[in-house]
């Protein structure tokens, strides 16, 4: 527990910007709506535009379609790169700064450390979903947007297990990278190719197999506030969450530390 509490407190100004930050441009979308909800209800959007972000909900004067498309469109991307820089950033970056060493010579094992690093992550995605949450129930309740609070809470938190999916890579990937800022600018990369594979993919039937390689695509922002979450789908992300993790401690326990070059080899290593 207080690995975890000093994980959190390391993690204090990223979880207060990205979860202020998507509770904010919540409220605002939801306190946009009723100023647009008579242009949107008779605007034709292309179809192209739609398949983009996934939609197929065409009746704009529904709160719904518009969060959808407005809300639920960007917010996955923006919680994924909280979870790419949080979970790259932390063992990574102490044992840049020479941290980690410091911290291992008390009793304390990598594995311990690795967990309680790894349960801050968690409960850091947990307070940018609430907060996220928080942003959208204020203004609904205010305006009366005539969607269910705990739809609108449920959207916010079926997020969780992407950020925890893109977080178990990002930990992966700095457990075998010569360093930070290498392992951030390969997982940040990834997460936006794949991000755009999702959404490309909606454009040809021919490309709709490649959902399936997107976490995206398992965070279901496209139906969420319509069908509620799919069940398998945040079944695959918390496997992948879990997975990842896993061989990412695995490569931990071995790596040497401060070595600056990659560790790929500590994958099938078993002690360090």
């Amino acid at each position: 527990m207080a690995v975890l509490r000093h994980t959190l407190f390391s993690l204090r100004w990223q979880v207060l910007s990205y979860g202020v930050g998507v509770g904010l441009y919540a409220a605002l979308i939801v306190s946009l709506f009723p100023m647009l909800e008579d242009t949107f209800a008779d605007l034709e959007m292309p179809e192209g535009y739609l398949a983009f972000f996934g939609s197929e909900q065409l009746d704009f004067g529904d709160p719904r379609a518009f969060l959808t498309t407005e809300l639920m469109s960007l917010v996955p991307l923006i919680v994924a790169i909280y979870a790419v820089v949080a979970s790259t950033a932390l063992l990574a970056g102490d044992e840049q700064r020479g941290a980690l060493d410091l911290v291992l010579a008390q009793p304390l094992s990598r594995r311990r450390l690795f967990l309680g690093r790894t349960g801050g992550l968690v409960a850091g995605a947990l307070l940018i979903a609430t907060a996220g949450a928080i942003g959208l129930l204020i203004p609904a309740l205010i305006i009366d947007l005539d969607v269910p609070a705990f739809v609108l809470v449920r959207a916010m938190f079926s997020l969780v297990p992407l950020m925890l999916a893109c977080a178990g890579l990002g930990l992966l990937v700095a457990a075998v990278t010569p360093s930070r800022g290498v392992a951030g600018g390969l997982v940040a990369a990834e997460t936006v190719t794949v991000w755009l594979l999702n959404s490309v993919s909606n454009l040809n039937d021919t490309l709709e197999p490649l959902h399936f390689v997107s976490p995206f695509y398992y965070a279901d922002g496209p139906t969420v506030l319509f069908d509620g979450p799919v069940l398998w789908h945040a079944a695959v992300l918390i496997g992948a969450f879990v997975l990842l993790t896993a061989l990412a401690l695995r490569a931990f326990e071995a790596r040497e530390l401060s070595a600056g070059r990659w560790q790929l080899r500590a994958l099938t290593t078993r002690n360090a």
